[in-house]
């Protein structure tokens, strides 16, 4: 890729980081992302050009609203930084366009994804869908573009395939994973299934490999989150709490016992960002799982 699309990767990512901060905590509440436009979010005070600079107004105010002096998360600049790494490492991986922008794309909603179901437990379908249909339209576009028709089968098959042994597991033991995390797999296994370059049989090996990956990310992230909460440090809200956990799955027998449901009441931490650093590895680094 063109040193130049590399550079430009940074503060194309940072901008983008910093509207995805907007995406993650309006799109889960049914909100338009640019109407109203960047707000404090303790006064909801307007914020001008000059307090929009990625990560270096975060900085230069102090970590602070000037006008209501209310502390920024660590998130926002967080948020920002780390889609710009992510997009500087897909234009150094993707030298082509056709490769590179469906990817950015990717890896934009996975952010947006991962943000808000540390957050607020939830996976909103009203990103994992729309990705979704525009990533495959552009899946499509771009390997009829490299007349590669062959490409679309095992990308189909990696949805399809991922989606299905997370639903399975679901159905088998709904605690053990939230409907969203199922959802998601569809998204991740398109894109798992596309970095296997035609072949079904690598298609099948990496949706196991990223399934592997992210389990066991998840597997530690859960471990240390538990352990920080025994030490009375608060790295994510509690999942016990109503407020935090998305009901809308929930199914309760006669007695009132929750019978299926969200998971994240079960395993204190949400499992789609970890799914997510497992599907990015794989498609920065398929050549290491093939």
């Amino acid at each position: 890729m063109n040193l130049i699309v590399v550079l430009a990767m940074v503060p194309f990512g940072l901008i983008v980081g910093s509207v995805l901060s907007m995406v993650a905590t309006r799109v889960p509440d049914g909100l338009p992302v640019f109407s109203p436009g960047p707000q404090c979010p303790g006064c909801e005070h307007d914020l001008g050009w000059g307090e929009l600079i990625p990560i270096v107004s975060w900085v230069t105010q102090g970590r602070a609203c000037k006008h209501c002096q209310n502390q920024l998360s660590f998130s926002y600049p967080a948020i920002e930084l780390t889609t710009a790494l992510l997009f500087v490492a897909a234009a150094l991986e993707f030298g082509d366009l056709r490769l590179l922008v469906p990817h950015l794309v990717l890896f934009a909603a996975l952010v947006a994804i991962s943000v808000t179901d540390l957050y607020l437990y939830r996976i909103p379908d009203r990103i994992v869908f729309p990705t979704l249909a525009v990533s495959l339209l552009m899946i499509i576009a771009a390997s009829l573009s490299f007349d590669s028709p062959d490409l679309i089968g095992p990308a189909l098959f990696g949805m399809v395939a991922y989606f299905g042994f997370l639903g399975v597991l679901w159905l088998i033991y709904p605690p053990g994973m939230g409907l969203g995390d199922v959802k998601l797999a569809l998204l991740l296994g398109l894109f798992v299934g596309w970095a296997a370059a035609g072949s079904y049989a690598y298609a099948a090996v990496f949706v196991l490999y990223s399934l592997f990956l992210g389990s066991m990310i998840f597997t530690v992230f859960s471990v240390l989150l538990v352990f920080a909460r025994s030490r009375g440090i608060d790295l994510l809200p509690d999942p016990d709490e109503d407020d935090y956990r998305d009901t809308s799955d929930d199914v309760y027998d006669d007695d009132g016992e929750l019978q299926r449901g969200s998971s994240k009441t079960h395993t204190g931490a949400p499992m789609g960002p970890a799914l997510a650093i497992g599907a990015i590895i794989l498609v920065l680094f398929p050549g290491s799982f093939a």
